[in-house]
């Protein structure tokens, strides 16, 4: 029986010897049988223009012979470390044929005791590809890196345009119409004329429409509390703000970290982001409150939450849409807060409410107490002029002596006007600025400083705080074109007994003077 086999097997050889070789054409990848010491065999290639030399000239030499010695030597080491027929080892090469670079990629494992078959794949094309395709990507990410910066500089040309007309609104146009107003106010009082008095009040309505109208283009455009102030009084700002415009309660909490000393930019960044979060809150949540969390996190990081208990959403439906629809809500926010190294987690369901939590770098080194930036791009044409002494010798407590800081000498030149048509009033003197009030008062003595908040130089709440501080006698009242609270509070926090609103002072002023004086308000 074992003899029957043996024959059947030694007539088989040739027909497997053939199928095998015939299999071994058909591949498409060279095909070398070689000895262990790395001598060439055979060759099964199904394309003589394939082979790097002619076949003849291969059979008998070693790979050490053929080819460049670091290839050869791959090789020789790929065969080395294989132990078993199931092992496959591989390297890869460069050759040079035709003054042109191909790549290869050669595959090798035991065939029997004593030979090794290496399978080599020509992979130029692919190599040329992924070459290709890398340098598409690198350029791509270039131009993706190029366009981030200049949106990263669209974003700050535009805060800085934007602050650039706030400033102008404010320090000229709203200072103007103020002054205007006390103008009208004067003229009113003087005119005896019941016809002509209708036309003067009618003006006064005019502008003082033209005030408020300037004053909310202000606040659209840049509101002043994000450069002046803290974060604090920032977000207290936008929780205002919403709940007059539309009527959103919004709770806010900060830890009791220390998060007072925030850098500008990123008081800026979080400031943009709550109010974009809040007003997408107004149109989509249907509901009118919503809560705001800011926290100090390890690692120099800051965490902001906004949540609400609304509707809700699915976040992949908002990202296709606003990717269909060419929007800028969430998927922008993400995109901003990604040049800055955040990243923003939204966590919603329909119908059952949204958090979205921002995660910020905090840059600790960089903090520092926000610092108030009086001086606006548009100076005053008068802001340093000197101010002659307007003082007069007036017998103690007969009137009430009165230094106006402001440096805007439109409106400074009405509200002495205002004042000046008061019997117990007298303004001993005008200052432009806050260091400049200071030195007065040390001169003149004054019952009452009207102090204007905003000034180039020294600014009112710090020129305040000095004044109180040196002077606890003088009652110092903030005047401003700013209805917002925080700053009322700062000048409050400062020393100064209230806050006027320029808009209304040709009204209100004489009022609060007499009141904290202790003189009686005259009859209407």
């Amino acid at each position: 029986m074992s003899y029957k086999v043996n024959k059947l097997t030694k007539k088989n050889i040739p027909v497997i010897e053939e199928q095998s070789r015939a299999l071994m054409q058909a591949v498409p990848d060279l095909v070398f049988l070689l000895g262990l010491d790395g001598s060439y065999i055979d060759i099964f290639s199904a394309a003589e223009e394939d082979l790097f030399l002619p076949r003849e000239d291969l059979i008998g030499r070693t790979v050490m012979d053929v080819l460049p010695p670091p290839i050869g030597k791959d090789c020789m080491t790929a065969m080395s470390k294989l132990t078993s027929p199931s092992d496959v080892n591989s390297f890869s090469y460069e050759l040079l044929i035709d003054g042109k670079s191909r790549w290869f990629e050669g595959r090798v494992t035991l065939c029997g005791k004593d030979t090794v078959i290496v399978l080599v794949r020509d992979f130029t094309d692919q190599r040329v590809a992924e070459n290709e395709l890398r340098n598409a990507n690198k350029a791509l990410h270039l131009r993706a890196r190029q366009f981030k910066r200049m949106e990263q500089t669209l974003t700050q040309v535009e805060q800085r345009e934007r602050r650039r007309m706030a400033s102008m609104l404010h320090d000229n146009l709203q200072q103007l119409l103020a002054g205007a107003k006390f103008t009208f106010s004067i003229v009113e009082e003087n005119i005896t004329d019941e016809e002509n008095k209708k036309y003067a009040k009618k003006g006064i309505e005019i502008v003082s429409e033209a005030i408020d109208q300037a004053r909310m283009l202000t606040m659209d455009l840049c509101p002043p509390i994000l450069y002046e102030g803290t974060l604090k009084q920032s977000l207290n700002w936008i929780k205002n703000h919403v709940a007059r415009l539309h009527g959103l309660v919004v709770h806010f909490s900060i830890g009791a970290e220390d998060l007072t000393e925030f850098p500008e930019s990123e008081r800026l960044t979080i400031f943009n982001a709550i109010q974009e979060l809040l007003l997408n809150v107004v149109k989509h949540s249907g509901v009118k409150r919503a809560r705001i969390i800011v926290s100090k996190k390890p690692h120099g990081r800051i965490e902001v939450t906004v949540c609400d208990k609304g509707k809700g959403f699915d976040p992949v439906d908002i990202a296709e849409t606003e990717y269909e629809t060419g929007g800028f809500g969430l998927f922008m926010l993400k995109e901003r807060l990604s040049w800055i190294g955040g990243h923003v987690n939204i966590d919603s369901r329909p119908g059952d409410g949204c958090t979205v939590t921002l995660n910020l770098p905090f840059d600790e080194k960089k903090s520092r107490p926000a610092v108030r930036k009086n001086s606006s791009p548009i100076k005053s044409s008068n802001a340093k002029r000197k101010i002659p002494n307007k003082s007069i010798n007036v017998k103690k407590k007969e009137k009430v002596c009165i230094l106006v800081a402001d440096d805007h000498a439109v409106l400074r030149e009405g509200l002495v006007r205002i004042l000046q048509q008061e019997s117990s009033f007298h303004v001993v003197g005008e200052a432009p600025d806050g260091e400049t009030a200071i030195k007065m008062v040390a001169q003149l003595k004054p019952d009452v400083v009207l102090m204007d908040v905003m000034m180039p130089g020294m600014g009112g709440v710090q020129a305040t705080r000095i004044i109180c501080q040196h002077n606890p006698g003088i009652k110092v009242i903030a005047l401003s074109m700013y209805e917002e609270k925080e700053q009322g509070s700062e000048m409050t926090a400062a020393g100064a007994i209230d806050y006027v609103t320029k808009n209304n002072a040709s009204d209100k002023i004489v009022k609060v003077i007499r009141s904290c004086c202790g003189l009686e308000l005259p009859l209407a």
